[in-house]
């Protein structure tokens, strides 16, 4: 099924015409009926390996492991942050770490400190889920999370300073949104060349 699903999300992006796609997934959701997550990023490595082999080298595909905090306790976050660091060392398909779904409040980041700065020691790009609720969230994830991308942000634009910050320090921010600017920008395309796909 994983396999299936890898090759599906492929080619749908390949008939669109997606150029660049970071492919995230959260290996440890997939372990509950006796697979490894080892073996779920191999069989991603290989489905990509082969999507790549089979005529579309004209899109490059990453695979980014992502940690649903609204599911997962910090030790299973932690346990994909090492994951991430293995495979990153000894290929050049995985490429970063990602958090989803819900962002970690002041309270509770002292959880997940240990983690990003193992990450950080061992060079691993991070996305952080921040500014859902709280703009507090998006300083946590760049001082405490050294965070180089934000996901969600939605709160940004309430706080002018940490805008001028986000702005400064040429930080991304990665939003899915409908509004009419954004649907403006893209109205000759068949499909939204920025999309967001995220395994939950």
């Amino acid at each position: 099924n994983i396999r299936e699903a890898a090759r599906g999300i492929l080619n749908e992006a390949y008939t669109d015409k997606v150029s660049y796609m970071e492919f995230s997934c959260c290996p440890i959701l997939h372990t509950r009926k006796g697979l490894t997550m080892e073996q779920v990023v191999d069989f991603l490595i290989d489905e990509v390996n082969k999507f790549s082999q089979n005529g579309h080298k004209d899109m490059l595909v990453k695979i980014v492991l992502l940690a649903n905090i609204a599911v997962l306790s910090p030790i299973q976050v932690h346990e994909i942050a090492e994951l991430c660091v293995n495979y990153m060392a000894k290929n050049d398909t995985v490429v970063g770490f990602m958090t989803c779904s819900r962002e970690i409040m002041g309270e509770y980041f002292r959880y997940y400190e240990k983690t990003f700065q193992y990450l950080r020691a061992n060079h691993v790009p991070v996305t952080i889920f921040a500014g859902e609720k709280e703009t507090e969230s998006v300083h946590y994830a760049l001082v405490s999370g050294y965070a180089r991308r934000i996901a969600g942000g939605f709160k940004i634009t309430q706080n002018e300073n940490l805008l001028n910050e986000i702005t400064s320090h040429h930080i991304t921010v990665l939003i899915t949104t409908n509004s009419y600017r954004s649907e403006s920008l893209i109205k000759n395309w068949h499909k939204s060349p920025a999309r967001l796909m995220k395994d939950l």
